[in-house]
């Protein structure tokens, strides 16, 4: 093929390639019905579940390394579950940063100049503090991402009180949902954007709206609810006290059409409305009705693949330092300095005894 031809070929196929990637994968961010709430959901019980757990909360300045994450296919987070001071850091698939870049040049690649190519962003950091749960005081903690329900949890116990918190990003209800229990629980929620957005309280929610330089128009909202406590809207932070259960649910999401005819923008969409509708109808919905609605959903999909790595052996499911001194420091391994309480899991028998094994 002559290289002129090459480069029509490259240019016209590279569009229309990166068009449909983009049409066909990623949602639009529009209001919708309520889902259907189904009435009997098998939840598999947490001795019987695969799970990856861990004996600290992850540390916000490794948070790609030890956070845990949720997501539906739209909207996403990393969760760090730390009792006194817990982040999750949100973002919609959408939020780029790059322009259609849908131009090849004469060697027949795309540009990848940071106001051309763009990169993928964080939209929204969402803290919530509950003074005196700090790790020193409390007992028995343990942090998890439940693979067979599709939610991360942490439990601990304080002052002779068991607490716990789960989080799930819920598909049919298009928001990530977080539930504390325990108490009485007080503390605060804040939301705030990644690029100087102004984070304000109307309505019992906290909300923030902005606007890329790409035109990508982008918002977040917070809704908390709770049926033993008191919930108050301060300017930028909700605060809750006597909560035994308090309900958070938070959405995101941008104005992004799959539609290359509009420049892949719904110049019509207002995403504050939408991010404050989905988290206004959700949290109207009883906790155990939002579990049973995302876990339905989640093991359509989850439970159509199954694997079995094996019989664990009898160094698995302990500590990594427990394994150590237990079955011994295999023969030319390094020993192991500075590791963090690690994962044991049924089905990640054979990666937790990698990192056993495993020079550091």
């Amino acid at each position: 093929m002559p290289a002129s031809s090459r480069r029509d070929f490259l240019r016209i196929s590279g569009a229309a390639g990166g068009g449909l990637a983009i049409a066909g994968g990623l949602p639009a961010f529009t209001a919708h019905a309520a889902p259907t709430r189904p009435t009997d959901v098998d939840l598999v019980p947490e001795d019987k579940a695969t799970t990856i757990w861990y004996r600290t909360p992850a540390d916000e300045a490794r948070i790609i390394q030890e956070a845990l994450p949720v997501g539906n296919g739209r909207l996403g987070a990393l969760v760090g579950c730390d009792p006194a001071d817990d982040f999750l850091y949100l973002t919609d698939g959408a939020f780029w940063s790059g322009g259609r870049n849908d131009t090849l040049t004469d060697d027949g690649q795309l540009p990848y100049g940071r106001d051309d190519f763009g990169s993928f962003g964080l939209l929204a950091k969402l803290r919530i503090a509950v003074p005196g749960h700090s790790e020193a005081e409390l007992s028995g903690y343990r942090r998890q991402l439940d693979l067979s329900n599709g939610v991360v949890s942490a439990t601990y116990k304080l002052r002779g009180v068991h607490y716990r918190r789960e989080v799930y990003a819920s598909h049919p209800d298009d928001v990530v949902v977080v539930r504390l229990t325990g108490g009485p629980l007080s503390g605060t929620i804040s939301l705030a954007g990644t690029h100087d957005e102004t984070t304000s309280g109307n309505g019992g929610q906290l909300s923030f709206a902005g606007e890329l330089a790409n035109g990508l128009r982008y918002a977040a909202a917070v809704k908390a609810v709770s049926s033993t406590g008191r919930i108050v809207v301060d300017r930028e932070t909700l605060s809750f006290s006597g909560c035994r259960e308090l309900l958070i649910v938070v959405c995101a999401g941008t104005n992004y059409s799959p539609d290359a005819d509009r420049d892949f923008r719904d110049p019509k969409s207002d995403p504050l409305t939408v991010a404050r509708g989905k988290a206004a109808a959700a949290a109207r919905v009883s906790p155990a009705k939002l579990l049973n609605t995302h876990v339905a959903d989640y093991q359509r999909l989850y439970n159509r693949f199954t694997i079995d790595l094996g019989k664990s052996s009898p160094c698995s499911g302990r500590s990594t330092r427990g394994r150590a001194s237990r079955c011994g420091t295999p023969t030319g391994a390094a020993p192991i300095r500075n590791w963090r309480p690690p994962m044991s899991s049924t089905a990640a028998t054979s990666r937790s005894r990698a990192r056993v094994t495993g020079s550091r």
